[in-house]
């Protein structure tokens, strides 16, 4: 039978990690943020939201700017779709107008030219003989 002494070698490693969590427990112990008092926190916390409102109120302005120029080219949009139906309604009223202005122009013009032009124009020879003698 053979003896089995304990060896150290265990004893060492478990002295080299308990000198390395010493290492990080000192290393967490200086910083910085484990060094503020609450209300250094609440101050920086305050800043960071301050400055965040802020640059959220850029953010919806743009947004909202972005969202106006979109409505009004939709709008746009929709002008373009009625577009076609008022088209039709103006060639309507259009036509008709000008079918009216044509029955008073034709109605109205040959008579008026006729009364401007020289006197032989539109009348016999008896019918001038007869005006130019009355006149």
């Amino acid at each position: 039978m053979r003896l089995v002494y304990p060896t150290i070698a265990p004893r060492w490693q478990m002295h080299a990690l308990v000198d390395e969590a010493r290492r990080r427990a000192a290393a967490i112990q200086q910083s910085p943020s484990l060094q503020m008092t609450v209300a250094a926190i609440a101050r920086d916390v305050q800043v960071a939201a301050e400055a965040m409102r802020v640059e959220d109120r850029h953010m919806l302005d743009a947004a909202r700017a972005v969202i106006d120029r979109s409505v009004g080219a939709i709008d746009t949009v929709v002008r373009r779709g009625e577009a076609p139906d008022k088209q039709e309604d103006r060639l309507i009223w259009a036509a008709c107008g000008g079918l009216v202005t044509e029955i008073l122009l034709w109605s109205i013009l040959p008579g008026a030219i006729a009364r401007c032009g020289h006197h032989g124009m539109h009348r016999s020879g008896w019918q001038n003989a007869r005006l130019d003698v009355r006149s």
